[in-house]
């Protein structure tokens, strides 16, 4: 079977302002209003169509608080969905591991009423890690931990 080729558009936090891996609140609602009126149809990737066109697939990284707060009303204004790719073992916390970034900003993650919530609307959650590690450095037992342990 011959598969069409769709836009996977990733974001990770969106915020009122700017900074590391974020965008604007507002350019992201310019983002989703162009994919509206350009006829995008979001879909999860269990809806591919090879007879649909301009399909369009929404993700965000970490399950930062914002797409909660900032991004699902969005989505629903435009009648789009997303999946949010969680990271298990820090549901409720917060992003420890860019502290070692420059310019770092403990940014809230989602808990477990705002995975609810964005599950409720109509949005899928997707397997990130337990821990965000970096898997090109583990092997083994403790690879297959990280992503199994995950779900």
């Amino acid at each position: 079977m011959i598969y069409p080729k769709i836009p996977v558009l990733l974001y990770h936090s969106i915020e009122k302002d700017y900074f590391q891996n974020r965008i604007d609140v507002l350019d992201f609602e310019k983002q989703m209003s162009y994919l509206k009126n350009k006829k995008y149809i979001s879909i999860f990737t269990n809806e591919i169509d090879v007879k649909i066109k301009n399909q369009i697939i929404l993700t965000f990284d970490d399950g930062y608080k914002d797409i909660v707060t900032n991004v699902l009303p969005i989505l629903k204004k435009y009648n789009f969905k997303a999946v949010c790719f969680i990271v298990s073992n820090q549901i409720g916390k917060n992003n420890i591991w860019d502290q070692n970034q420059k310019n770092y900003q403990k940014k809230e993650l989602m808990n477990k009423s705002d995975i609810n919530e964005w599950l409720n609307n109509g949005m899928l959650i997707g397997s990130h890690t337990q821990n965000h590690v970096d898997l090109t450095k583990l092997e083994g037992i403790k690879l297959k931990n990280e992503i199994e342990n995950s779900k």
